[in-house]
């Protein structure tokens, strides 16, 4: 989710339809688009605080990425912003997501391709939804 408030409900509702299709729901959130750290734990604070209230659930924060001017440029050149440009704040912060996802305890059969990698998000500790 982005910071901004119909991003936030709108990650709520998806959170409380997947939580009504799970025997056991747990959610880990990623904040996209933060101006900073402060403007992504209000956010998470927010998500989490509704969560708990109406579904009784406890919501784990993922981190944030930051706002990246570099990330419209990339999606005007239809290249991945990792590729296009790998240097760039918010490239560096999916890399780092990338790698603790990665180095989590679950386990991850054949360690190939993308299909491989989201299946594994979504078997290890519930969906991970990017607000």
């Amino acid at each position: 989710a982005t910071p901004e408030p119909t991003s936030i409900r709108d990650a709520y509702a998806l959170i409380k339809v997947l939580s009504q299709r799970s025997e056991s729901p747990s959610f880990r959130v990623l904040i996209n688009q933060a101006s900073n750290k402060r403007v992504a734990a209000t956010a998470l604070t927010q998500i989490s605080s509704v969560a708990h209230q109406f579904l009784n659930l406890k919501i784990e924060g993922l981190g944030y990425l930051p706002v990246d001017a570099r990330a419209s440029q990339a999606i005007r050149k239809q290249e991945p912003l990792i590729l296009a440009y790998p240097n760039s704040p918010a490239a560096r912060g999916i890399q780092m997501l990338a790698e603790a996802l990665l180095n989590d305890d679950a386990p991850i059969p054949g360690r190939r391709g993308l299909m491989e990698f989201v299946s594994r998000i979504l078997r290890s500790q519930g969906p991970t939804v990017v607000v």
